[in-house]
């Protein structure tokens, strides 16, 4: 009686483990699997942001490309793995928001033990080189096929069964998808048509952090300087390149441990320090953060060389777009609505993928500057430096009026108040 008792529970255990998993595969929240699409019930997926990093990991296992796109989010929205300089046959974007330097090189070892790499772009932002910020990250050691030395994972395979199919978060993600769905019946959202917040090939899609559309755009942009004053630059804590939580919280020490090991795997590794509006530079002036800003530039140019000396290369060609020109100065409106855009930015710190095909074709074409991007390097690197201070004394003058708002708005951020 017993032995029928427990085989009875261990069957129900075993039909709801499999009820779970079938309903998971069929709504699908995080579009790993070809599940059949249904209107009204797993088209719309709304969350698939939060699960970039599992995404990435299974998108380059899945699709093993031979060319790769790291960074931020800023990568991640504006950077077109079609774009026609690549010299690869697959290119995936790998890019995740808010990353560090750390997981960069993570996901760089994942992708070559995947299939060797010919061809990578990594935008460099200021953000991943913060180590108070990489505190407050973690890294799943399952996500990835390797672990930082190269060693494989045997527990790889197995988690992203379980993490996909049969975990507690995934079922309130498929709860959560549905729900999504049974409120957008009015709207017939059209499937074919429908973009996802992460498309097939990574790129992030707007829509995964622009949700203040009946905002100002200006509005808006304080909004964003907000966000990086106060939860990824710490300059009240004190911006650093490491601390003493460990290892992983040597930024600048992960970053030349990626162009090391690209030196050694003889990857094409193209650097490029990412765009973004005036407005991020003129906080990062207010927040006291200019000079350490220059030295983490003069530091990128410096260990790009030195690893390349090691490895008796030539230096990974590196540019600045972190600058004042036409296209960082554009005037933020003051005018809301979903319709109403910003050229050439989605927001002040969100390039647009016009804008990424202008800089992917100075880093994949080595198309001439014509005023946006630099090329830097250690004899040039001073007096490019200097001529963006020059840059901004002339853009606070020609946009004068702006500027006072922005400076009124970033002193009210650094005091804690709302800007008005």
């Amino acid at each position: 009686m017993i032995k029928r008792y427990l085989l009875a529970v261990a069957l129900i255990v075993c039909l709801c483990a499999f009820s779970i998993m079938g309903f998971n595969w069929l709504i699908n929240p995080m579009g790993l699997f070809s599940s059949p699409v249904i209107s009204g019930v797993n088209v719309v997926k709304p969350n698939m942001f939060a699960y970039d990093r599992q995404l990435k990991s299974w998108g380059i296992s899945k699709f093993q490309p031979d060319g790769l796109i790291l960074g931020s989010s800023r990568a991640s929205v504006g950077l077109n793995p079609d774009h026609p300089d690549w010299q690869t046959n697959e290119v995936f974007n790998s890019a995740l928001s808010a990353t560090s330097t750390y997981l960069i090189y993570r996901y760089l070892r994942h992708a070559q033990a995947t299939r060797p790499l010919k061809q990578v772009v990594l935008g460099l932002d200021f953000l991943s080189f913060n180590a108070e910020l990489a505190k407050t990250m973690s890294l799943d050691e399952r996500l990835l096929s390797v672990d930082e030395s190269g060693r494989r994972n045997p527990d790889f395979l197995l988690s992203r069964v379980f993490q996909s199919l049969y975990s507690w978060n995934v079922l309130i993600a498929s709860v959560s998808v549905l729900s999504a769905n049974r409120k957008e019946v009015n709207r017939k959202i059209d499937p074919e048509t429908y973009s996802p917040p992460l498309a097939r090939n990574g790129v992030m899609q707007p829509d995964s952090f622009l949700s203040s559309f009946w905002l100002p755009i200006r509005e808006r942009a304080y909004g964003t300087l907000r966000q990086y004053l106060n939860t990824l630059w710490f300059p009240e804590q004190g911006f650093t390149f490491s601390d003493e939580q460990g290892v992983e919280s040597d930024l600048l020490g992960w970053y030349r441990q990626t162009l090391r090991y690209a030196y050694d795997e003889d990857i094409d590794l193209r650097l490029f320090i990412s765009p973004s509006h005036a407005y991020l530079f003129e906080a990062i002036h207010a927040s006291g953060l200019w000079e350490i800003w220059e030295e983490w530039k003069r530091l990128l140019v410096a260990i790009n060389e030195e690893e390349a000396s090691r490895a008796g290369r030539e230096p990974f060609p590196l540019w600045d777009f972190a600058n004042y020109n036409d296209y960082s100065s554009v005037t933020v409106p003051m005018t809301a609505g979903k319709g109403v855009s910003m050229r050439d930015f989605w927001d002040v710190g969100h390039y647009r993928q016009e804008m990424g095909d202008v800089v992917l074709d100075r880093v994949l074409g080595d198309v001439p500057p014509s005023g946006f991007g630099a090329r830097i390097n250690g004899a040039s690197i001073d007096d490019h430096l200097v001529s963006i201070r020059e840059s901004r004394e002339l853009y606070r003058i020609e946009y004068a009026e702006e500027v006072a708002e922005l400076d009124a708005a970033l002193s009210n951020i650094l005091a804690g108040e709302t800007p008005q």
